[in-house]
């Protein structure tokens, strides 16, 4: 058996395994995303995130959080307060 067959069937049986006991996410939490999706998909999300900006870094490819490290961290610094501020004005009643 090749090296790339042998990495593939360990990774599905991670997938499976992380998929069935799903810890990562609680089922009264996935209930909230289920009927969240079910009722606008995925608009209003990407919506939310469209209104907050998004910004090309000059000289950087796929992998712009290694390649201009400071660029970015600069950014999230500064998108992380309006993102928050934002998910208080827009959070429902608790």
């Amino acid at each position: 058996m090749d090296r790339d067959r042998t990495w593939r069937r360990r990774w599905r049986r991670k997938c499976r395994h992380a998929l069935t006991c799903r810890r990562w996410l609680p089922d009264n939490e996935l209930a909230v995303y289920s009927a969240e999706y079910g009722r606008t998909g995925f608009r209003a999300a990407l919506r939310w995130y469209r209104m907050l900006g998004c910004h090309l870094i000059d000289g950087a490819g796929h992998w712009v959080q290694q390649e201009r490290a400071d660029a970015v961290s600069a950014l999230l610094l500064e998108f992380l307060p309006r993102a928050l501020s934002a998910a208080q004005r827009t959070a429902p009643d608790a």
